[in-house]
């Protein structure tokens, strides 16, 4: 069963993929997509932009947002 799940969420991804660089569809920009595996449903919630967010708020220029190192906020020690 698990194996059918990814392979499911991953064609939706590359879906929404192709559909981006191609410039065609709808995307999901703005919308959650959410699947029920066992009932197999899906349900889809629409999101509000955060106009605060330090990342996508009003403003906010890329250039601007700073990267962190991962391993060290995860206390990874490789």
């Amino acid at each position: 069963m698990l194996g059918v799940l990814c392979g499911v969420i991953g064609s939706l991804q590359a879906n929404e993929a192709i559909k981006l660089l191609l410039g065609i569809g709808k995307s999901m920009a703005g919308r959650l997509l959410m699947f029920d595996a066992l009932g197999l449903k899906f349900r889809e919630l629409k999101l509000r932009r955060d106009p605060t967010c330090p990342t996508c708020g009003e403003g906010v220029k890329p250039e601007n947002i700073q990267l962190i190192d991962y391993q060290e906020f995860c206390n990874v020690r490789l």
